[in-house]
């Protein structure tokens, strides 16, 4: 079919057609077929952008053109940058003074007056000295002084940007929750996820002050203007839209509070506690139960574990401190959580002749079923360990005892308990190595005859029960990936 048969065709085809295209290359060749062609897709070229190993020259192109054209940066759907400089102190001497300036690049070629016009929103009047001194690391190259540029500040034109996820390049170290915090405020951003993700709250102002010595060695950054810093803390807008929050592999001494209170309908909230990169950095449930209060009236689903794989090799030991009661989350549909950190080790120790009684003891902890909404459809405890396994049943058990179930948790119609039982309490042994040419990994029969009378129960009142081993899920995700790399080799042969 010729170019011209093919424009033929009604717009509402040719629309589907565009978006059929997944490489925005191709989405291209598409668009400049003709001229017709360009203003139909040309904005679909930049749908979904992601920038890999770039470098200044290609952020400029970028920026640029989205400067030019913004009824195609209001297309724009998914932003995704890795890996660019984010800094140019590797070129500055120790012996330079702090106010010191990049040195223009004298390979970097863009468009003065249109930068200029940009950068200048980004101030205001009473910031005479800070725009020369972002303009300059522009003209040097700094990346981090680009990505500050319109459309990529707190007040883009990417007005319908809806997902934003960041991640931390490296093992080591990790991304200050900072900065995320302009994504909250853009206006159609409605999900923001981030992997590896440190959010601290000093405890002490004058914590700092052992560290004055070292104050001198600190890279320069463009953003090290107070002025600015403080009228943006000033203004910044105190509401968002976002209603989905998921953060793994990431830590926080504070639960999140800050974000969290920004998002007045909140309706899923994802955290997964890891301190490969941040070590003391204890898991706190009572935390993020102070901080999910504020958006306890609309918050749908809830996910709140560790990841054990991220713990320095180690299995995580945290503090004895459990969430607390979930009554009063009145929306409260699903809930993902540790099962120490919802009932407590106390509560789960090993099993005895007297165990029974002191599980339903109500002075010492309160059965599952009167610290659950009676909105709760699924419950999974995670991060079960094979001594808290019996404990975890027995719990259960009295949650989906009939008279409990109903006047209770009525509408639970899924319940999972997730731990490692596949793997073998051998020293040493890697935490996560396994070989995904030999045979999936099972869980011991033992384990399974343990839940069985739960879930005879559970058939009874009609809830889906399952037991579920994270090595095995994770033995099933690499090989899933392994088959999808070997799929896409083919393809390019």
């Amino acid at each position: 079919m010729s170019p011209l048969s093919l424009s033929n065709l009604p717009i509402e085809i040719l629309l589907h057609i565009a978006l059929g295209i997944k490489r925005p290359i191709h989405r291209l060749h598409l668009a400049l077929c003709s001229r017709a062609f360009s203003e139909l897709f040309l904005r679909f070229v930049f749908l979904d952008i992601k920038l890999e190993d770039v470098d200044a020259k290609t952020v400029i192109a970028l920026v640029q053109t989205l400067l030019r054209n913004p009824h195609i940066a209001s297309c724009t759907q998914t932003l995704e940058i890795n890996d660019w400089s984010t800094e140019l102190s590797y070129r500055r001497n120790s012996y330079d003074p702090p106010e010191t300036l990049p040195s223009p690049n004298s390979e970097l070629l863009f468009d003065q007056d249109l930068i200029r016009d940009a950068a200048q929103g980004l101030y205001t009047a009473s910031d005479e000295h800070a725009l020369p001194k972002f303009l300059a690391h522009l003209s040097a190259g700094n990346e981090d002084a680009w990505a500050r540029l319109p459309p990529f500040d707190s007040r883009p034109a990417f007005t319908r940007l809806s997902h934003v996820f960041a991640k931390w390049y490296d093992s080591e170290n990790s991304l200050e929750s900072e900065a995320l915090e302009p994504f909250f405020f853009f206006p159609s951003v409605r999900r923001v996820a981030g992997e590896q993700i440190t959010d601290y709250i000093p405890t002490k102002p004058d914590d700092d002050d052992d560290d004055d010595e070292y104050e001198d060695e600190d890279p320069i950054s463009v953003y090290d203007d107070r002025a600015t810093i403080l009228a943006y803390s000033e203004n910044k807008p105190t509401t968002s839209t976002v209603s989905e929050i998921d953060i793994s592999r990431s830590n926080t001494n504070n639960g999140f509070v800050r974000q969290i209170k920004l998002c007045k309908n909140l309706t899923s909230f994802r955290f997964e506690h890891a301190d490969s990169f941040e070590y003391d950095s204890s898991f706190l449930p009572r935390d993020f139960a102070r901080s999910l209060a504020h958006v306890k009236h609309s918050l749908e689903n809830l996910w709140l574990s560790y990841d054990d794989y991220y713990f320095n090799g180690q299995s995580y030991q945290g503090d004895d401190e459990t969430f607390g009661s979930l009554a009063g989350f009145s929306v409260l549909k699903s809930l993902y959580i540790s099962a120490t950190s919802l009932i407590g080790t106390d509560a789960l120790g090993s099993t005895g002749d007297d165990y029974d009684d002191a599980l339903l003891n109500p002075t010492d902890h309160k059965r599952l079923s009167t610290i659950f909404p009676a909105s709760l459809e699924s419950l999974t405890l995670a991060n079960v360990s094979k001594r808290h396994y019996a404990g975890v049943i027995r719990h259960l058990k009295n949650l989906v005892e009939p008279s409990n179930f109903s006047q209770y948790t009525p509408r639970l119609s899924e319940l999972k308990i997730e731990g490692e039982f596949s793997r073998n309490d051998e020293r040493n042994q890697p935490g996560i190595m396994m070989t995904l040419d030999g045979p999936e990994p099972g869980i011991p029969q033992e384990f399974l005859d343990q839940a069985e009378e739960l879930e005879d129960l559970c058939e009874t009142i009609g809830v889906d029960f399952e037991v579920l081993d994270s090595r095995i899920l994770l033995f099933r995700e690499l090989k899933h990936k392994r088959n999808e790399w070997r799929k896409r080799q083919v393809g390019l042969d």
